[in-house]
């Protein structure tokens, strides 16, 4: 009776047990953030298959699972970590650990809304966590957008183009 009342508990307890996730209180091998495991995990294997079918880039796949990564390390950029965040099994990701951890980012001054995209797009994926618009919001920041109002013509945008191309190397395949 207890448990139809508190299900999100129950499904919390069922997986412990059926799929061997680590408790609350259990520590995380580091050894699941090294070397393509945790891309092998069965949660980010679903969300990068989810990402596929919904024919993201592979580099945005790549960018947004080392960014799922970082945050279940509790790194808010390259070697900064957030004080008290214990290591985090995707799996236990909840939706108060990404809204704790999008609070760090913003506490932080850093850009807010990739995490937010990232954080919000995993915990929808294949998992039964509603993530509304007022709990992660993908919103740009206030001075994003701040070269909208400049205009360049087709020709300049097209030398700017060339250029870059002739820059990398690369055979322009444009249409006019």
């Amino acid at each position: 009776m207890w448990f139809k009342e508190h299900s999100e508990i129950h499904d919390q307890l069922c997986k412990e047990f059926s799929e061997g996730l680590p408790t609350e209180k259990e520590t995380i091998d580091r050894s699941i953030f090294e070397k393509g495991s945790f891309e092998e995990l069965s949660s980010v294997k679903t969300w990068i298959q989810d990402l596929m079918l919904r024919n993201a880039k592979q580099s945005t796949i790549k960018a947004w699972v080392n960014s799922l990564k970082r945050v279940c390390q509790g790194e808010v950029r390259d070697g900064i970590l957030i004080r008290d965040w214990s290591l985090k099994h995707p799996d236990r990701l909840s939706l108060q650990d990404a809204k704790d951890f999008l609070f760090e980012v913003k506490k932080r001054n850093l850009r807010m809304r990739e995490w937010a995209l990232v954080l919000r797009n995993f915990l929808m994926s294949g998992r039964d966590i509603i993530v509304k618009s007022t709990d992660i919001s993908g919103k740009l920041e206030d001075d994003a957008g701040q070269y909208a109002d400049l205009f360049a013509c087709k020709e300049k945008i097209y030398e700017i183009f060339d250029y870059l191309n002739d820059r990398n190397h690369i055979t322009p395949n444009r249409i006019t």
